[in-house]
């Protein structure tokens, strides 16, 4: 019996590539804009230099470099490209009740929009109006706000509210009173004069997570807004609470809240929430 010895020799070569991701964080400026000064952002342009080549013959390739300086603007329509806080607190509240909101806003902004993501380019112009609880000073703070989309000029300034403050100092608070299509968001927080604990904190998280929602919205429409953000369900005409606000109570709570805490706001939605 013969017995035939075969020997395979198999060889890999095995090929690795390495990938490199780099990931841009933008830095989040916070301005204070008290009643009566406002503040025009300045605008972002892009300088590219032209590059002309000029080939000689099939060997040669020379390469002039053109003295020429295009300024090219970036269009980030209809929302601007100015990414920053600015803040219109009313003249009644604590120094200490304004830092702690310009804090909060800015951390729930760097944990969900400060990297690159899909509604990136309209995470911008947030505008935060604090009140109190005097009505004068909450008139003043809203009167700054109208003023500065006067001078920025954003289409909606002609109609905007003089009077929003008022349901604020009165019931206190919070809400973003702005839609997805208005090119900036409009936030107003109202501890009025209740001392600061956690549950501001846990509020605060809640409206600027509403801002990542609006921001993800991409239509010219208003009357789809409402659609996007889960206000409207199927073909019933009132709004639902479970998207948007479930959503927002869902992940504020947990950002701000130990676990016995995020049960306890999580029961509380589910049981005598909104």
């Amino acid at each position: 019996m013969k017995k035939v010895l075969i020997f395979t020799l198999l060889f890999f070569a095995a090929c690795v590539t390495e990938d490199t991701t780099t990931t841009t964080v933008q830095d989040t400026t916070t301005t204070t804009v008290q009643d009566t000064t406002t503040t025009v952002p300045d605008t972002t342009t892009t300088t590219v230099q032209d590059t002309t080549t000029t080939t000689v013959q099939d060997t040669t390739t020379t390469t002039v470099q053109d003295t020429t300086t295009t300024t090219v603007q970036e269009v980030l329509s209809p929302f601007l490209d100015d990414e920053i806080i600015r803040v219109f607190p009313a003249s009644d509240l604590p120094q200490q009740t304004v830092d702690l909101t310009v804090q909060y806003t800015n951390e729930a902004y760097d944990l969900w929009m400060a990297n690159d993501y899909y509604g990136k380019s309209q995470a911008k112009a947030i505008y935060v109006m604090i009140t109190g609880s005097d009505m004068q000073a909450g008139m003043n703070a809203n009167l700054a706000y109208c003023n500065h989309l006067t001078v920025i000029g954003f289409p909606s300034a002609d109609w905007c509210r003089l009077d929003t403050y008022r349901d604020y100092v009165n019931n206190g608070g919070g809400g973003v009173n702005s839609s997805a299509v208005d090119g900036f968001y409009f936030m107003v927080m109202a501890p009025q004069d209740n001392e600061i604990g956690n549950w501001y904190k846990t509020m605060t998280y809640h409206e600027v997570f509403h801002i990542y929602q609006l921001s993800n919205i991409f239509t010219t429409e208003p009357n789809d807004v409402d659609e996007y953000m889960g206000k409207r369900s199927g073909d019933n005409g009132e709004d639902v609470a479970w998207w948007s606000e479930g959503n927002a109570d869902f992940f504020s709570a947990l950002y701000t809240y130990d676990l016995e805490g995020f049960k306890n706001e999580m029961r509380w939605a589910l049981e005598g929430g909104p």
